[in-house]
Formats: structure tokens, C-alpha cells, sequence
């Protein structure tokens, strides 16, 4: 059980250190998304067109959406409850390449 609360904290400390590593190994490919905080619909903004697919996952570690990325498409995301959720980008080689926190509101 102690291992269950310890997983969202972990998850949490895992997506600001990829984040920062992110930040400072390219600092010309901007890669994020927006609106944030989300309400119906995010885009992902990805200079460099290195984006594949964009997980969403709760703060429990479960995966809750799933996208397939093409350049300028919206991702639906009024479905999921209102909270905090981990956004993970992956490379056409599904490597991950950012993991970001996202508000739904």
C-alpha cells in the first residue's frame, strides 16, 4: 500500500527531471503543448516535427489517453475529469523525449 501513494510522487519527480533535461539538451526545438490548463481540446507545438504519439496519464501512473500525432490536429481531452495529468511525448521511434504536467479543468 505505502508503495501506491509513493508511485504519483515518483511519477511527479520522473516528469520535472525529463523536463529540465529536455530544456537544456535543445534549447531550439521548442516541444509543449496549449492551452494548459485544458478544458476541450490541446495542441501539441513541436518545432522540429520529432513528435510520434502523446500519452496521457493519470497521477497514479495509469495511461488515460492515447494519441497518434499529426501536425496541427487538436487532442480531445473534455473526457477526463477535472485534475492533474502527465503528458508524455514520444518520437516516431517511440523513444520518450518530454514528459510535462497538464491542468484539466
Amino acid at each position: 500500500m505505502k508503495h501506491l501513494v509513493l508511485l504519483p510522487i515518483v511519477l511527479f519527480f520522473f516528469a520535472l527531471a525529463t523536463l529540465d533535461a529536455q530544456s537544456n539538451s535543445n534549447p531550439k526545438n521548442i516541444m509543449g503543448f496549449y492551452p494548459n490548463p485544458a478544458i476541450d481540446y490541446i495542441q501539441i507545438q513541436d518545432d522540429q516535427e520529432t513528435v510520434g504519439q502523446v500519452f496521457i496519464f493519470n497521477m497514479t501512473g495509469r495511461k488515460v489517453k492515447e494519441f497518434v500525432y499529426t501536425k496541427g490536429e487538436k487532442c480531445y481531452v473534455a473526457d477526463l475529469p477535472k485534475g492533474m495529468y502527465l503528458l508524455q511525448m514520444l518520437d516516431k521511434n517511440h523513444r520518450i523525449i518530454s514528459t510535462q504536467k497538464m491542468d484539466k479543468r
